[in-house]
């Protein structure tokens, strides 16, 4: 890393540490992508435990990313349960992947009222 980027990461990681939820969804996703999937978690976390459900969403995916069903589906309902329509779509596949029809079809249609697109191209697929 330069020593540019290393400043930008030390004033992200000030930001995080002053509890800047923005600057910890960052350093999440940053991880992610760079393969620390510890790190990632660690930094979503954070951010979850300050109530944002996009990083609560990035827990169920790292979640059923590792095989962890179950707590993918308790990090997608805390998610859902404050709006977000990714996680909502997404329970709609655990629900269908896992055999449950209708339950999948109730997810998506709560996703695509929330306005999540995917959800409601799957709909019309499914004539709904």
């Amino acid at each position: 890393m330069d020593a540019g980027k290393d400043d930008d990461w030390e004033a992200l990681e000030r930001r995080a540490a002053d509890g800047d939820v923005d600057a910890m969804i960052i350093l999440g996703a940053l991880a992610e992508e760079s393969g620390d999937l510890e790190a990632a978690r660690e930094w979503y976390l954070k951010a979850a435990e300050l109530g944002d459900s996009g990083s609560m969403a990035g827990l169920g995916a790292l979640a059923q990313g590792s095989g962890d069903l179950e707590a993918a589906r308790e990090w997608y309902l805390k998610a859902a349960e404050l709006g977000d329509s990714t996680a909502m779509a997404n329970l709609g596949v655990l629900a269908a992947e896992s055999g449950d029809l209708e339950a999948g079809r109730e997810w998506f249609l709560k996703a695509a009222e929330n306005g999540d697109e995917n959800a409601a191209a799957i709909l019309n697929q499914l004539g709904e």
